[in-house]
């Protein structure tokens, strides 16, 4: 086994054992603390295409196979977090190359919030990030703390379901029995199509179809901790700064502000 190490990250490349293809694997921590990060976006790079893409866990593991060997970058992302991206590692054939990657936290801008009398029952946060703006133009749907807490749900799914043009269907992954979202569409072979997930503005799941090894909706975030939620039925319908990713319809959600 080889150690190398690089700015924010340690490589450790696996000597013998053959895999069936190249990976790259390993954990995200928090600069510091090293407290494991989830919902950390994992891309595997070549220059600027990208070669594979995962999503760190709840402990931080994530796990990105790529189909060649070669030399790679490996870029983290996550809202709240300096982004990373790492020097040049290189991947040899049937190789297995582990990494920890450590992300610094930096502070997120937002807009200046814009305090007026009929805006006393709204939150501050969803304010500055433009949600109550959003609200008034008329278009999509939006859910505010008291109407999900008014639902008592336990999972994601549960919230929504009473939206119109939302359908739920059953995502299940081993003994866990999870709900997947997908909104109505005018053409059948369309009606499967998952919308793109959006937590704290941060692109956590392209739309399309659910991938083997992505999370479902239910499993993203807990209901108890949302301040907001936006749903967006298709591009013409969704705000540009959701729009790259609004084929087969967005659910943004805002998180409570911890104090």
């Amino acid at each position: 086994m080889r150690t190398r190490v690089a700015g924010l990250y340690v490589v450790l490349a696996l000597a013998g054992g053959r895999l069936e293809a190249q990976q790259v694997s390993g954990v995200v921590l928090e600069a510091g603390s090293r407290r494991p990060l989830s919902f950390v976006e994992v891309e595997l790079l070549d220059g600027k295409k990208q070669l594979a893409r995962a999503i760190s866990d709840q402990k931080g593991h994530f796990t990105a196979p790529i189909n060649r060997s070669g030399i790679v970058q490996v870029r983290a992302t996550r809202i709240g977090y300096r982004a990373f991206t790492s020097g040049d590692i290189a991947v040899a054939a049937d190789e297995d190359v582990r990494t920890e990657l450590l992300l610094a936290v930096d502070a997120v801008p937002v807009e200046p919030l814009r305090v007026t009398a009929r805006s006393q029952m709204e939150s501050a946060y969803l304010a500055s990030v433009g949600f109550y703006d959003r609200e008034r133009a008329g278009i999509g749907h939006f859910l505010s703390r008291s109407q999900i807490e008014k639902r008592n749900a336990v999972v994601l799914s549960e919230v929504l379901t009473t939206v119109p043009g939302v359908k739920l269907s059953r995502a299940d992954r081993g003994a866990q029995k999870r709900s997947e979202i997908t909104f109505s569409r005018g053409m059948s072979s369309m009606r499967q199509c998952m919308p793109a997930i959006f937590i704290d503005g941060a692109l956590m799941r392209a739309g399309g179809i659910l991938r083997p090894n992505e999370l479902p909706l239910d499993e993203w975030v807990n209901p108890r901790d949302i301040e907001g939620i936006e749903l967006y039925h298709g591009a013409a319908a969704t705000p540009a700064m959701y729009n790259q990713q609004a084929q087969c319809g967005v659910i943004a959600i805002w998180t409570k502000r911890r104090r």
